[in-house]
């Protein structure tokens, strides 16, 4: 894959191979590669893009120890998230796994902050 974004204005932050289990498809495990960009977290297979969320829309991240192919226990990062009125959660297998949580909360808190000093910003008028 690319190292780029798929997006020119995002910014590539980390790019791993890496296995995704996500509620709406069921149990089977997806082979491919994450990303994580300064606004949003995708998945690929090859050139298919399977798996996006924004990270405005994420509600939870935690790490979970949890069954993977052929039955083995890995940690994963578990990823809960609003998808229009319902609530998903993705189980993602990557390689140190701490790592992404905490690029990912960085990230989030660098939007939510961004957001407010906007907010603040708009209050305080011309």
């Amino acid at each position: 894959m690319d190292k780029q974004p798929l997006f020119e204005e995002e910014e590539n932050i980390l790019q791993a191979s890496g296995s995704l289990q996500e509620s709406r498809h069921g149990l089977s495990w997806k082979l491919g590669s994450m990303c994580l960009t300064d606004r949003r977290l995708f998945f690929t297979q090859g050139t298919r893009q399977t798996f996006q969320v924004d990270l405005d829309k994420i509600k939870g991240l935690e790490l979970v120890k949890r069954g993977w192919l052929l039955g083995v226990r890995i940690r994963q990062l578990c990823v809960s998230f609003q998808s229009g009125r319902v609530e998903r959660v993705a189980y993602i297998g990557v390689k140190k796994p701490e790592r992404w949580m905490e690029a990912i909360k960085d990230r989030m808190t660098l939007i939510l902050a961004g957001k407010k000093w906007r907010d603040y910003a708009a209050d305080q008028g011309p």
